[in-house]
């Protein structure tokens, strides 16, 4: 009987010595799927300049997808349109009217170079104030203002004590906004892809499939459209044909997490705190 012992254990440990491998080979197979999964590229669109025109801004709020629409100010459809979106799930920015270089007509609450520092901050406030569940800003024009260093730190300032991103529709090369931003720690995007400077349809398809390889090189694309019906009828069918294993439509404020603001709260805090003398010498002595 004792000769027969070691035969027996070892059969068993053989057999507890499979059972092991084969979990380690799943829990390879399963981590390794995870560990190896490719993340969607993330993209961003924004549909500008709604406001002007009901039907095809109200067509551009009702495209599917998780998309961004900035609507401009003080227009008699600016609060129905926004009230609209938010109804439809979609994110709504002031599409704020700056001037540009070479002087278009850009509508009621414009803001211009010429305007002092308590102008700027006046007329965007009233922008702000007009467009309901703001939740961002884009510039509409603004080739001029933009390369403003100064009037585009009066705007970030503002936006930073309101809690809007701003999204640099990169109108012109000279931009310096998103810079003033960064400088601010305030949540920023800025444009990569105009999908319809020309409205051909081969042409917006081209923008597309461009904003899509931008998205695959980089992670994330902001692309920006119009409610052009040709770009309406073209969007209407490529979104719905998106792969959601290789890319998700987001929204700006999905990128910027509320960290984001305390960042920019302590930002603040601490620019403040570097003004002010410290408590053992007396103001008048500096």
């Amino acid at each position: 009987m004792m000769d027969g012992l070691p035969s027996v254990h070892a059969s068993r440990r053989g057999a507890s010595n499979r059972r092991l491998k084969l979990s380690l080979l799943l829990l390879v197979l399963c981590c390794g799927t995870t560990a190896f999964a490719v993340e969607p590229a993330r993209l961003v669109l924004i549909i500008d300049d709604l406001g002007n025109n009901y039907p095809l801004s109200q067509r551009a709020i009702e495209l599917p997808g998780s998309l961004t629409v900035a609507i401009l100010p003080q227009l008699a459809n600016t609060a129905r349109l926004a009230k609209n979106a938010h109804a439809t799930g979609k994110e709504i920015i002031l599409h704020a009217p700056m001037s540009s270089l070479h002087d278009t007509p850009l509508g009621p609450g414009a803001m211009t170079s010429t305007m002092s520092h308590e102008q700027l901050i006046a007329v965007l406030r009233d922008d702000i104030a007009s467009v309901p569940f703001v939740s961002g800003v884009n510039n509409h024009m603004g080739s001029a203002l933009t390369a403003d260093a100064d009037a585009m730190l009066s705007v970030m300032t503002e936006l930073r004590s309101q809690q809007l991103y701003f999204v640099d529709s990169r109108t012109h090369a000279n931009t310096v906004a998103a810079e003033r931003a960064r400088e601010l720690s305030l949540p920023n995007l800025e444009r990569k892809v105009f999908l319809d400077n020309n409205t051909d349809e081969q042409a917006i398809a081209k923008q597309f499939q461009r904003w899509l390889q931008f998205a695959k090189r980089d992670g994330m694309a902001v692309a920006i459209g119009h409610p052009y019906p040709e770009t309406l009828a073209f969007l209407e069918r490529q979104l719905p044909l998106l792969d959601s294993e290789e890319y998700q439509l987001i929204t700006p404020s999905q990128l910027f997490p509320h960290a984001a603001w305390q960042r920019a709260e302590q930002a603040e805090e601490a620019a403040k705190a570097s003004l002010t003398p410290p408590h053992h010498i007396a103001a008048g002595e500096l």
